[in-house]
């Protein structure tokens, strides 16, 4: 078996860092994910018969939203708190799925977390999707400690990408982060 090719994958992890709306524009980025994932979890937004706006929630495929926001995705969470204020603003019950979220989540309330945690969520999945490019190039997910002087991996790679991008993270780091999320959309059910 050839040795996997390290330059043309650090060349493929920086492309698509450099690519990612997290580091273009990350508050954009974070709208366009958490509209998305309200629209996942059933939330619609249509216009009546004099055209004007009306939302609607079907509370169809909730449970995957939650099961993320669970995860710890804090986009998902944001999502999920818009849609039940926007229900609460209307007037509406909320359906058990999303009771069940907004209770537990206000129970949980994180305090001092680090950072802007919608953009880490986004800078979380870019960094997923960047050693899973890396991966595509032979390289396995991450490296043993015998061998951190002699092989390189997709974490590894990655660390060195997000560098040269201006947003240095620790192989470690970079480790950890692909761990959770990965097993966060795995949970959650969602195909990525």
């Amino acid at each position: 078996m050839s040795k996997p090719n390290t330059k043309d994958a650090l060349a493929a992890a920086i492309k698509y860092l450099k690519a990612d709306r997290w580091l273009k524009d990350g508050q954009a980025g974070v709208d366009v994910l958490r509209a998305s994932l309200m629209r996942r979890a059933g939330f619609e937004v249509g216009e009546d018969n004099k055209g004007f706006p009306v939302a609607e929630y079907t509370g169809e495929n909730a449970e995957s939203v939650v099961a993320l926001a669970a995860a710890g995705d804090e986009v998902a969470h944001q999502a999920l708190c818009r849609v039940a204020l926007r229900l609460t603003d209307q007037g509406k019950t909320l359906p058990l799925v999303l009771q069940k979220y907004v209770v537990a989540a206000a129970s949980k309330l994180k305090q001092g977390k680090r950072g802007n945690p919608a953009l880490n969520s986004l800078r979380d999945d870019a960094i997923l999707d960047a050693v899973e490019i890396v991966m595509q190039f032979g390289f396995k997910p991450r490296r043993n400690s015998a061998h951190k002087d002699s092989h390189e991996s997709a974490c590894s790679i990655v660390s060195q990408a997000l560098g040269e991008c201006g947003a240095a993270l620790s192989e470690s780091a970079v480790e950890t982060i692909w761990k959770r999320r990965r097993e966060a959309w795995k949970k959650a059910g969602i195909a990525r």
